[in-house]
């Protein structure tokens, strides 16, 4: 009898955080619409008028914050509900808008998609590079970083290009040239910014993996988090992140790449 009631407790646990899982999904599916209402939607018109330093800061953390929630929705949707059938999923996003550093907001950011590409590209290409070239551990792990962000980029733009842009407007007589002008414009504007992110972004990481890989060769003592210091650090995470994620708009923009500087 107690070895019954102990495997429906077993079986019970999953279910209760399933039930949390879609509940929070919900919850930050809800949200959308708020944020996206408080967003500077007119962007050619400030850019005409001049909008603040802080105004552009603003829209570039609520278009970050709508992109997180939306995607961490959508993904942990189905961790929930494969939880209420009574299997134990990890999390897929683990708080990444939390993140003291960029290492650490990626090993927080869509969890699965994230242990496929380190397990079919990071470690072999750091295996590869030990092995051929005999490299440092700090020249093993950017490199490594660097190449797994590269393939990563070409699964996101692949889908934009082929399918994404051209599925967006109606392949219609009417609208023919229409239409293959705008898939040109965009195509001109997402492609140079997916790649200069994802290029971008996987120095950044690799810089950041190698510094790990110095520390850990090299221990020195170590000094106390305050909660100011995290705080610090947190911010600062965002802030990078969020400007990132704006490239695109950036690219159709530039003057604002450069006002979001006060310059």
């Amino acid at each position: 009898m107690s070895t019954l009631c102990g495997a429906w407790a077993l079986s019970e646990a999953p279910i209760h955080r399933g039930l949390k899982t879609v509940a929070v999904c919900l919850l930050c599916l809800l949200m959308l619409p708020a944020i996206a209402a408080t967003g500077l939607r007119d962007t050619p018109r400030y850019l005409i008028l001049g909008a603040s330093t802080g105004a552009l800061w603003l829209e570039m953390s609520l278009q970050y914050v709508t992109l997180y929630l939306g995607l961490m929705a959508t993904h942990q949707m189905g961790v929930g509900v494969c939880r209420l059938f009574g299997y134990n999923v990890n999390d897929d996003y683990r708080s990444p808008l939390l993140a003291q550093n960029l290492v650490d907001h990626w090993r927080r950011w869509n969890c699965l998609w994230r242990d496929a590409l380190t397990s079919a590209v990071y470690y072999p290409m750091a295996l590869w590079l030990s092995r051929s070239y005999r490299l440092e551990s700090v020249s093993i792990h950017f490199i490594s970083g660097w190449a797994t962000f590269m393939v990563s980029g070409v699964f996101h733009i692949l889908p934009v290009v082929l399918f994404f842009v051209p599925s967006f407007f109606a392949d219609t007589p009417e609208r023919g040239a229409v239409s293959s002008r705008a898939v040109r414009e965009l195509s001109a504007i997402f492609v140079p910014a997916f790649l200069l992110y994802f290029c971008s972004m996987g120095i950044l990481v690799g810089a950041g993996l190698a510094l790990e890989a110095r520390r850990r060769c090299r221990p020195r003592k170590t000094r106390r988090q305050t909660l100011l210091r995290k705080l610090a650090a947190t911010g600062f995470t965002f802030a990078v992140m969020a400007y990132m994620r704006s490239l695109p708009l950036f690219f159709r923009y530039p003057a604002l790449a450069f006002r979001a500087f006060g310059w």
